[in-house]
């Protein structure tokens, strides 16, 4: 069986103030181009604070903030250094592993609706649409509807005396 998700018992501090004015030493470092124009260098701390934020499902925003950088600076960041963004997915894939711990665990215990968001979430299953693998019925029935006629003409048909019209001999032929 798989490791145990952590639950937590009491409720978490924040990660961080909810205000923050300029870049925060501990986690960034301030370069001046000189074309007038900043750059932001994250420093070790901050990797482990945008892994460990975005794995508590923070927003971008959120991460930035906590950095003292604007969202756009973050993005540029991002782009820039591949590492920024690789603790990003990192933290939002130990996010995705630890709700998936839980719902399966929820699942497992007897909660069919969580089982059926795991399906839909983490196993791309949708539904109303074929099971990869499966088999596909592609059928077609076709069904020729002959053209009125009268009471006598019926007559005839069913007591056998009488020829089909052109085009039901034509039909005859085709399916043989």
């Amino acid at each position: 069986m798989g490791r145990q998700p952590k639950l937590p018992d009491t409720i978490k501090t924040r990660t961080v103030p909810r205000t923050v004015k300029g870049p925060r030493s501990r986690y960034i470092t301030v370069d001046n181009l000189p074309d007038g124009g900043t750059q932001y260098t994250l420093k070790p701390a901050g990797y482990e604070m945008i892994r460990r934020m975005s794995a508590g499902g923070r927003d971008l925003t959120s991460i930035a903030a906590a950095l003292g950088i604007s969202r756009d600076a973050l993005r540029r960041l991002r782009e820039r250094d591949p590492g920024a963004q690789q603790a990003i997915d990192q933290g939002r894939a130990a996010l995705g592993d630890e709700l998936t711990d839980i719902f399966l665990e929820q699942f497992r215990k007897g909660m069919t609706i969580a089982g059926i968001f795991l399906a839909k979430a983490r196993c791309g299953w949708r539904e109303g649409e074929a099971m990869p693998g499966g088999t596909v019925n592609n059928t077609q029935i076709n069904i020729t509807i002959p053209p009125p006629m009268s009471d006598a003409e019926f007559r005839s048909i069913i007591e056998g005396h009488a020829e089909p019209a052109d085009d039901q001999r034509q039909i005859t032929e085709v399916q043989r």
